[in-house]
């Protein structure tokens, strides 16, 4: 029998029980609402009319109708109506239809709520709760119910209806629960159901998290889950979306892709720990809030910081900017929370995400907590509704302290080779200028006009507030140059030799002022060519260290294997000329596709354009002007392999507004005077190229505000006047500076173009863009001004607060707390950060818009590393590298860059000759080169690995490192993302492992001693049976390496494996230790430079008739080489970045 009833329900609405029902009849739905007095009137009609034989019919009863009464009632009218409508003449009957269809309750509109259950309520199971439900409107509270009491911290209510009637001034639903006592009833919480948000006609179930109210204002969670059904002669509110629309669902798969980048680019070099969470999420939908709940249970493996071997772990939980704290444990690296946070989820669009940001911090009582790593949990990602228990690894942010120094040099010694080659564009300001013509009074031809500090001197150079190309205004690298050049801070130079090359050296730094691209009469300045002008503005020894600009970079570059003019080069140019002028008087994009091709010619790869800065500008321009000509995207696609964006400007930096309003002296503080930076600024015709840029319709009067000026509102009290950057410019003067961005910028098909298709604004015709720049650096984004006898000056004290901002002496930073809308557009996640000291986040992110228009397009954002620091850090030098060069081949290829040093190469003598200096401590092993076994496990070698914490020799502090265990060595890592070990230990030399208790920080810990001729090494794991493991691991493998002389010995002592080792045998033979990565590293470069010789643990070569193999992933260049099949023989260099697959579950 099919039910032709699908849906039944009781109610109370008022003193009247209602019964509700769907009736499915001849392909329509009715549903049904009546009392018990109609459905008996139908009853009594069908009785007397068809004499069928139907189901019992529910009696009528005496007194109130109990909730037991109204179930019974429910269940038997549902049964009674499905058997009546199985016969065909009660279907066709007219009493039927009008029993169906009319509605005696219709002249009021009806809201039936049904209160299914709750969930994380703060009670114990035996205590009682109850739930009230009262609908509202402006004036007072309506109707009020209350459910029957039931019991526990997850109470269900099954059968337990209420029905409203709406009028019009009903607004909606206030339900409420409390835990019943038999003094007070205790309030837990509430939910606010707006009438207007509930669709009419369908039934609506959703969870609703509980909140306080101005009454009970009172921490609360949990929630609350409710079934509506809305019936109204109007059509009320339109039902919610319940899925996204294929737009939307395109959005949330890019928006997805971007953080499993971000994700992969995090966790490069490795976790720093596991938390265990546990968390329930009930997603909310467009109109109402949803929850989430999270119980922070524990973690483990947690790196410490600092030089102690523990930690003080806290956690900061964060969701849709509610945050929480959990309580700090300390001296541990397995903390143990068991905290509960709940959190309310705003409704929000399919397209937004809203994420878990799990941070866990190492608390110190003196200065900033360390970041020991944090996970990121996207919430649309998780099964709603559905309680997860699991295990998340923690990354740390990358550091250069991750990097070994000379990066270039590592790299290339083990393996790795340049394969594309590069061409660098500096920045402004980062070209050297020399004198070619001048005027008879005054000899400077043939000299450096930008940048000789050597012959600056003490005339003006302050090393503390130097900052070439606008960058940062505070270098790390110049606090030792005061004894070279002054303090900086003297008055300016008054006697006539000063005032006459302070005259001089503006007269030739400057341009035409008329035209901002002219020489001015009897001057000629030009850029100094190639390196040289890029590398060291100022050469000379006592001042390049104080003048670098790319040197660093080009020199690691170098020591890699790039060579100028073959695989490399260097294309400094005058950067006070603006993109036009630079082609017309020098001929540099011209030169610059020469140079192109012929690298393109020489090495048989395409090339990678890097810029840096205002570099990346003149990058874009030349592709852009490329692909207007004929033929020019094909000449791109054939010779452009990337373009490799250094802290690119895309959308400039406000510094160049501050510059052209109020003048910049560019570190020259006490050289040059405020006119004289200002008649310098406004000279460059490239000044523009770098103003500050809104997304939307920045060339006209009504663009984005970034500076506001003091505005008298006539009533005695100040108001600050918006400006754009052309009324900034305008107000402040700068006339000739708006005449150069309209003559050579807006009105260059190569830069402008209609509002909103701004060439400056799409993405350069290129395959592959790959951008690198710090982040969460204070950066300049607005200004303040006050309006004098003199020009524009900074209000000093503003009254005003921005949230998020960081507001000082008129001038506005944007800081790592700054709202980013960007990264919600970006990601579909609330994110904070600001940009890298010169250019604004937004501006340095604003390639992320390209990743429709371009294949390949990836972003590493470098947290703290400043606009120009980022030339030197090496964590930038190791990625660069990576992505222009050809990995190792199979033979010598490790899982990560630079590779270990296998040593069994080195020659005899080196070897020797190395242990007779005492390098270390150590002494010759043996006389025969093959018993050196202290050479790095094979992947197929390792026992175990895994954190110990193990003692220092000399200071005796402990220290945790990470171990790997095989059949011939004991060797320890800084991390498991360190690319070199601290420490070896040869198995041949250990003569006994036993176990031991040590009291580290007034606590007793079970570890274990390695004894060898000449030390122990005293180390314990995280926990008691780790360690136990541990020593039964290193004591089997002990027994295994036992000859049979050995093992006639006398029997060893309970806990303890003794060994006689290479070192001890035969007489005159000194102890060694372990071998550090000191000697470890000198013997590494002598293998290097040696023919590799054939070892049971190197791959053997591969056969003519082995597969080839690709060494690199993208459809760039490749080198192809041979892929041996893989024996147990031929086993790759172990890392401990690759040991997951080879280490026991207790031990990962």
């Amino acid at each position: 029998m099919a039910e032709r009833v699908s849906y039944s329900v009781a109610s109370r609405l008022g003193n009247i029980i209602v019964y509700e029902f769907v009736v499915r009849l001849e392909g329509r739905a009715y549903h049904v609402t009546q009392r018990y007095s109609d459905f008996r009137e139908l009853h009594y009609h069908l009785k007397e009319r068809h004499k069928l034989k139907l189901p019992d019919f529910p009696k009528r009863t005496l007194g109130k109708v109990t909730k037991e009464t109204r179930e019974r009632r429910r269940r038997m009218f549902y049964v009674y109506l499905n058997a009546a409508l199985e016969y065909p003449q009660v279907r066709e009957d007219p009493q039927l239809l009008h029993f169906l269809t009319s509605d005696k309750l219709a002249s009021t509109n009806r809201l039936s709520v049904e209160v299914v259950s709750a969930r994380g309520l703060p009670v114990a199971d035996e205590e009682i709760v109850i739930c009230k439900f009262s609908s509202y409107s402006a004036a007072e509270r309506e109707m009020t119910y209350e459910t029957e009491p039931t019991s526990g911290h997850s109470p269900s209510w099954q059968g337990e209806n209420f029905m409203f009637p709406v009028q019009k001034e009903t607004q909606g639903l206030e339900v409420s629960l409390w835990k019943r006592s038999l003094v007070r009833d205790t309030f837990l919480g509430s939910a606010i159901v707006q009438l207007d948000a509930i669709p009419v006609g369908q039934f609506t179930r959703h969870w609703f998290p509980l909140h306080p109210t101005k009454q009970y204002a009172l921490p609360v969670c949990g929630e609350i889950l409710l079934v509506f059904y809305f019936q109204a002669g109007d059509p009320g509110a339109t039902p919610p979306a319940t899925s996204p629309t294929e737009e939307e669902r395109k959005v949330i798969l890019e928006r997805k892709a971007t953080r499993e980048e971000q994700q992969i680019q995090r966790a490069m070099f490795g976790n720093t720990g596991s938390v265990h969470i546990k968390y329930l999420y009930a997603p909310p939908t467009t109109s109402w809030e949803g929850s989430f709940t999270l119980t922070v249970i524990g973690a483990k493996n947690l790196s410490p910081h600092n030089m102690e071997s523990l930690t003080d772990p806290y956690c900061t939980v964060t969701v849709d900017q509610q945050s929480y704290k959990t309580a700090i444990k300390h001296k541990t690296l397995t903390p143990s929370w068991d905290e509960s946070f709940f959190f309310i989820v705003r409704p929000h669009k399919f397209t937004e995400a809203v994420a878990l940001t799990l941070n866990v911090f190492d608390w110190d009582r003196f200065g900033a907590h360390d970041l020991i790593g944090a996970t990121t949990l996207v919430l649309s990602d998780i099964v709603p509704n559905a309680t997860h228990d699991m295990w998340h690894d923690i990354y740390p942010d990358p550091s250069e302290q991750q990097v070994f120094n000379n990066v270039g040099r590592k790299m290339r010694d083990s393996g790795w080779k340049p394969l594309l080659p590069l061409v660098l564009v500096p920045d402004f300001a980062s070209s050297a200028l020399v004198v070619q013509e001048c005027p008879k009074d005054v000899p400077w031809a043939g000299e450096a006009v930008w940048l000789a500090l050597s012959r600056i001197g003490t005339r003006g150079f302050n090393p503390s507030t130097h900052s070439f190309g606008f960058h940062s205004t505070l270098y790390k690298t110049v606090q030792n140059l005061t004894s070279l050049l002054g303090d900086g801070e003297v008055a300016l130079p008054e006697n006539p030799e000063d005032t006459e090359f302070r005259t001089n050296f503006v007269r030739h730094i400057c341009l035409d002022p008329t035209d901002g691209c002219s020489d001015p009469p009897e001057i000629k300045v030009r850029a100094v060519q190639h390196k040289n002008g890029a590398m060291y503005l100022d050469p000379t020894c006592t001042t390049s260290n104080h003048s670098w600009v790319m040197g660093p970079l080009i020199e690691n570059l170098e020591d890699f294997g790039y060579v100028e003019g073959y695989n490399m080069e260097t294309c400094p140019y005058d950067w006070r000329l603006p993109p036009q002028n630079l082609e017309e008087r020098d001929h540099f994009f011209s030169d610059l596709q020469a140079r192109i091709e012929q690298l393109v010619s020489n090495t048989g790869n395409k090339v990678c354009l890097l810029g840096h800065s205002m570099g990346n500008r003149i990058i874009q321009y030349f592709l852009h002007l490329m692909a207007k000509k004929e033929g020019g995207q094909k000449w791109i696609d054939e010779h452009v392999f990337s373009f490799i964006a250094v802290a690119a400007p895309f959308l400039g930096t406000p510094k160049m507004l501050r510059a052209l309003c109020t003048g910049d002296k560019l570190g020259l503080e006490t050289l040059l005077r405020k006119q004289d930076a200002l008649r310098f600024e406004r000279s460059l015709g490239s000044a523009p190229w770098l103003l500050p840029l809104s997304t939307e319709h920045y060339f006209n009067e009504k663009g984005s505000a970034f500076a506001y000026v003091q505005s008298p509102d006539g009533i005695g009290s100040i108001c600050y006047k918006p400006l754009s950057v052309r009324e900034a410019l305008t107000a402040a003067g700068a006339q000739k500076s708006l005449e150069f961005f309209d003559k050579y910028y807006l009105t260059n098909p190569l830069f402008g173009g209609p509002a909103g298709s701004e060439v400056v604004l799409q993405a350069p015709p290129v395959q592959r863009l790959h951008a690198f720049y710090g982040v969460n650096v204070p950066t300049e984004t607005m200004y303040f001004y006050e309006k004098g006898e003199h020009g524009f000056t900074f209000d000093k004290n503003p009254a005003i607060a921005l949230e998020g901002y960081r507001v000082c002496e008129g001038v506005v930073y944007e800081t790592e707390t700054t709202p980013q809308q960007c990264i919600l557009s970006q990601t579909g996640v609330h994110g904070t950060r600001s940009g890298d000291g010169t250019v604004p986040y937004e501006s340095l992110s604003f390639c992320s818009t390209w990743r429709s228009k371009i294949n390949d397009l990836r972003i590493q954002e470098l947290n703290k590393v400043e606009h120009h620091d980022i030339l030197r850090n090496k964590l930038f030098w190791q990625l660069l590298i990576d992505k222009i060069s050809q990995p190792p081949p199979p033979s010598v290829a490790t899982a990560e860059p630079p590779s270990r040093f296998p040593i069994e190469n080195a020659d005899k003598s080196i070897l020797l000759d190395l242990f007779d200096t005492g390098l270390s401590g150590i002494s010759p092993p043996c006389e025969n080169l093959s018993d050196v076994d202290v050479c790095l496990p094979a992947k197929s070698d390792v026992i175990r690995a895994g954190f110990l914490t193990k003692q220092g020799e000399v200071w005796k502090n402990w220290k945790r490192r990470f171990f790997v265990l095989s059949a011939k060595c004991l060797v320890y890592y800084h991390s498991p993302s360190a690319a070199a070990p601290k420490g070896i230990i040869a198995l041949a030399d250990v003569t006994e492992a036993r176990s031991a208790s040590f009291a580290v920080h007034n606590e007793q810990r079970r570890g274990f001693v390695v004894v060898t001729p000449a030390r122990e090494y005293n180390m314990f794991a995280s926990s008691k049976q780790e360690s136990k493991e541990w020593l039964q691991s290193l004591q089997s493998v002990l027994a295994q390496c036992t000859g049979p002389s050995i093992v006639k010995g006398a029997e060893p002592e309970s806990g303890k494996v003794s060994h006689q080792g290479l070192a001890s045998s035969g007489s005159g033979t000194k102890p060694r230790r372990a071998l550090s990565f000191n000697s470890f590293k000198r013997l590494s470069q002598h293998a290097a430079a040696s023919p590799p010789a054939a070892s049971p643990l190197a791959p053997q070569p591969a056969s003519a008739s082995a597969p080839l193999a690709r060494t690199r992933t993208d459809s760039g260049p490749a080198l192809v080489v041979p892929s041996p099949s893989p024996t147990p023989e031929q086993a790759v260099a172990t890392t401990p970045a690759n040991l997951a697959s080879c280490t026991t579950p207790s031990t990962q």
